[in-house]
């Protein structure tokens, strides 16, 4: 097996765009306030072991590459080295509103082309 079958995709390239990130930015009290959004219950031991290391944590948590700057943002950090050793919960957003957002998105890039 080749080393580059190997490696994370890291998801969908959309979340690593700029303006993506602009309109998530806008919507950032509607993720953290959806009912759609759900908390999740951080290992202290993983706080512990990945403190300085947000994207280490989600990654061991089972998150997708993409998703990671998403619920830092979510979670009112603006780092991932702004992760300690106190995190207990992340208010992770759906796949639903993120899709939701998303074709909002596509919406404006058709209209403005």
């Amino acid at each position: 097996m080749k080393l580059l079958d190997r490696v994370d995709p890291g998801g969908d390239n959309r979340y690593y765009e700029e303006a993506f990130r602009t309109m998530l930015e806008d919507h950032m009290t509607f993720l953290r306030t959806s009912s759609n959004t759900r908390l999740e219950t951080v290992d202290s031991q993983l706080s512990y072991i990945y403190e300085g290391d947000l994207f280490g944590l989600l990654l061991k948590m089972g998150f997708k590459r993409n998703m990671h700057w998403v619920i830092m943002r979510v979670n009112n950090l603006k780092s991932p080295f702004d992760c300690d050793d106190k995190l207990t919960t992340l208010l992770v957003p759906s796949e639903a509103d993120l899709i939701e957002i998303s074709s909002t998105y596509n919406n404006i890039l058709v209209t403005e082309d």
